[in-house]
């Protein structure tokens, strides 16, 4: 995590001083405490650390001040700053000022002096922590559309993937049925996904419901970076056995076999792989077969239900000596 600011308005250097001496013995290194006795001077403060990129985390301020106001200061970082974490601080009770922060600045919390120590303290340290959480949200966010428009080289473009109810809805099952794995199932099943989706050398609307369901289950950034650098690649990655009950074996192959079915057919390679996987599974022929038998039935199903808003002219394509 990169330096952030804390910083403290109010025009009365007695209570900047005590303001102080309780956050400094709180506060982490990677914080920088600064102090301003106005708005229009924390406004600078504020933008010169924005320079140096120390982002504001929390700002403290107080509301009955010459010159601009704690609720209008407050307003305005909001507009420059959204991600800030705003804190009121007053003497009197404003209803109005509070409102109007609340309505406009998005508060986190407002405090009346006199305050209580332990409790000043405990809001800064739970400001910062939300502040930091938000943080390495947006960052994830920021990784997963990086993935999102990256993986789509192969004359697709961003605007293009947009998922619609049935495929959202396609999407949440296969998320609940990765979260319910074990890690050593995940692990596999999210590798055999990969293989999947990379058969053809190609990433397509459908492709993406799996690949943001996956990246979804575990924002860490050197997994989705792995993700992404597998994907570009067109890796089809290597697989060791599993030694499964039969009923987990069949589910995982079941769910695997969703990906060629959501794009509405399994081709020679993805039957091939599809098989491979079963024997990595242990899958006897019969169970082979069952699966298969469900690809084809699913794509027939899915052909015949959604073939009004799919638009397709063709047949759907099932390629390959399946069976």
């Amino acid at each position: 995590m990169s330096k952030f600011l804390v910083i403290c308005v109010d025009d009365e250097k007695i209570i900047l001083d005590s303001l102080t001496n309780e956050l400094q013995s709180i506060l982490s290194d990677d914080c920088v405490l600064e102090i301003a006795e106005s708005g229009d001077e924390a406004i600078g403060v504020i933008d010169e650390n924005a320079e140096e990129g120390i982002m504001p985390a929390v700002i403290v301020s107080d509301q009955i001040m010459p010159g601009m106001k704690g609720d209008e200061f407050l307003i305005k970082m909001h507009e420059k700053y959204p991600n800030a974490m705003k804190i009121l601080l007053t003497g009197q009770a404003d209803a109005d000022a509070v409102g109007n922060v609340v309505n406009n600045a998005k508060l986190y919390r407002y405090i009346a002096k006199p305050w209580e120590k332990m409790d000043f303290r405990m809001t800064i340290q739970e400001a910062i922590k939300i502040y930091q959480s938000n943080e390495i949200i947006a960052e994830q966010e920021d990784i997963i559309e990086k993935l999102r428009v990256n993986i789509v080289e192969n004359f697709i473009t961003a605007k293009e993937i947009k998922l619609d109810d049935h495929q959202l809805y396609r999407r949440v099952f296969f998320q609940r049925f990765i979260r319910s794995l074990s890690s050593e199932n995940k692990d596999w099943f999210i590798r055999a996904c990969l293989g999947l989706i990379n058969m053809d050398g190609k990433v397509n609307n459908s492709k993406m419901i799996f690949l943001s369901a996956i990246v979804s289950e575990n924002r860490n950034k050197e997994f989705v970076n792995d993700i992404l650098t597998k994907v570009k690649e067109k890796t089809i990655p290597q697989l060791e056995n599993r030694q499964e009950k039969s009923q987990m074996a069949l589910k995982l192959v079941q769910n695997l076999i969703i990906i060629p079915i959501e794009n509405k057919k399994i081709t020679v390679k993805e039957s091939n792989y599809i098989i491979y996987l079963c024997g990595k599974l242990g899958l006897d022929k019969e169970s082979v077969k069952k699966v298969i038998e469900f690809g084809k039935s699913e794509i027939m199903l899915n052909y015949e239900k959604h073939q009004h808003y799919l638009n397709m002219e063709d047949e759907p394509q099932i390629f390959g000596s399946l069976t």
